[in-house]
């Protein structure tokens, strides 16, 4: 028995060995690959986008890396340690590549919506407090009031850096909340299957809504949501501790004033679990329904007066909803539309791991309970996403599948619980990867360049107020409420 005991540590030795080393080679690939790239912005308006340029050394490297992940993954024991450093460099490549090669203007494709929405935040720094008479992004304040404390203990003043930096940062505060979300779902003795799906989350998660925005930080809230629920759920011994319905609540009121979508979403899973007896209390759901629409009718009534006829016109519109749909592009050139296409094809793709990750679950049968639960999660989503259709916006399929991300890499990891379907995900893995990339980084219309950064600046440095050519696209953070657009005579 002794002997059998050493026979396993020296084989779990091995492989970590084996992945400690593979990941090194990862490290200095990668660090070799992004002093080769010959960066300049016209390079990203492709098909392929930033895949383009990035030399084979870079995709060695994440081979490597995803690799080293996959075997220790893959093994009987883990190490949090290293799955969080293999994770952390992954992540690195994804979010932080662009502003490594190409600085502050290329850093993400939504930089230029990220100064204007900034300036929502400033405009509460410099005044003390929030009106929607400034921006409509101010009827739900929350997410704008909690980048505006950071920016006063950070002391920021010009956003560059902070803007840039923010996608990445994101992924980091995704990460605790999933964790818990997947240990309550998974069970704490599949830590290794809780980090192969936080992996397949990280690269299905290509989406734009990951900059500085109301949305973001609601998606934030929206997995703390989830991970509490599921301790409820799961963990029968918690249901009856007062903390996690009063953790509930605390969450649901900072979506009500963040993200109206997001809060909806929240309480139709909450509702969700109602129905099928994973939460006993009504009080919650009450609690959730009188904070939205209370705020809805008291606090956004002036933006509900124009908007709501719009939405009632349009909501159940299946038919509109599918025209609508803005990961598929209808203008602009060839290679925007096909780009467009490719990120249609990696929603596809990570919804069928899902799907097959859902089929896989019921066959088996082993934790059907839990599975169905989780499928409540795409459910609540899905009914959200066709009751609101466009009267939303052209967006709400992307929002349908935000939603989901937590939910699919549950259902991917049903794949590592035989040895067949091992070799299966470590592919899905490889895929995603040129997926994420060719998905998040193609867009050069949302690029600006170094020149357009120093014109950011133009206004704050020079002026206070002004009159601004409706023709003249600039991106306003500071001041925004001092200057007027006007629209110049045809002749």
């Amino acid at each position: 028995m002794a002997q059998l005991h050493k026979l396993k540590a020296d084989k779990l030795g091995s492989v970590r060995s084996r992945s400690v080393l593979l990941t090194v080679g990862a490290i200095t690939l990668y660090s070799y690959s992004v002093t080769q790239v010959q960066f300049n912005i016209d390079s990203i308006d492709c098909i392929l986008g930033l895949t383009r340029i990035l030399p084979a050394s870079f995709w060695l490297a994440l081979i490597l890396l995803t690799s080293a992940f996959a075997i220790l993954c893959f093994s009987s024991e883990g190490n949090n340690y290293l799955f969080f450093l293999q994770w952390s460099l992954l992540i690195v490549a994804l979010w932080l590549t662009p502003f490594i090669i190409g600085g502050i203007s290329v850093s993400q494709p939504c930089i230029a919506v990220a100064f204007s929405h900034f300036g929502t935040t400033e405009y509460i720094v410099r005044t003390g407090h929030s009106t929607p008479d400034m921006s409509f992004y101010l009827n739900w304040p929350g997410g704008m009031i909690l980048g505006a404390v950071l920016t006063e203990i950070l002391g920021i003043n010009r956003p560059d850096l902070m803007l840039a930096l923010t996608p990445f940062v994101l992924q980091f505060l995704y990460l605790f909340p999933l964790f818990l979300f997947l240990r309550n779902s998974l069970g704490e003795d599949k830590i290794n299957h809780c980090w192969g799906a936080i992996w397949v989350f990280s690269l299905a998660n290509w989406l734009l809504q990951n900059y500085y925005s109301s949305q973001a930080i609601a998606f934030v809230y929206f997995i703390f949501l989830l991970a509490i629920l599921s301790k409820i759920a799961f963990w029968k011994e918690n249901r009856n501790v007062l903390i996690y319905p009063l953790s509930l609540i605390l969450i649901l009121s900072c979506l009500t004033f963040t993200h109206l979508l997001t809060a909806i979403v929240s309480l139709t899973i909450v509702l969700g679990f109602r129905v099928i007896n994973r939460i006993r209390t009504y009080a919650l759901l009450m609690i959730g329904a009188v904070l939205i629409a209370s705020w809805t009718m008291y606090i956004t009534a002036n933006f509900f007066e124009w908007r709501l006829p719009y939405v009632l016109e349009n909501a159940f519109g299946i038919t509109s909803l599918f025209q609508s749909v803005s990961v598929i592009g209808h203008t602009g050139s060839n290679a925007y539309q096909i780009g467009s296409l490719l990120r249609t094809l990696s929603v596809i793709y990570f919804l069928i791991i899902g799907f097959i990750g859902i089929i896989l679950g019921l066959k088996s049968k082993k934790k059907i309970h839990t599975d169905l639960t989780i499928l409540i999660i795409l459910i609540s989503s899905g009914i959200v996403t066709i009751t609101l259709a466009l009267g939303y916006g052209g967006e709400i399929l992307v929002r349908f599948y935000l939603f989901s991300l937590p939910a699919i890499p549950y259902f991917g990891t049903k794949l590592l619980n035989n040895k067949t379907g091992r070799p299966v995900f470590l592919v899905i893995l490889l895929v995603a990867l040129p997926l994420h990339f060719t998905s998040h980084y193609n867009r050069q219309a949302g690029y600006i360049t170094p020149s357009h950064v120093a014109a950011l600046h133009f206004f704050p440095n020079h002026m206070t107020q002004g009159l601004i050519i409706n023709d003249v696209k600039t991106e306003l953070w500071k001041n925004q409420e001092k200057y007027t657009y006007v629209r110049l005579p045809a002749d």
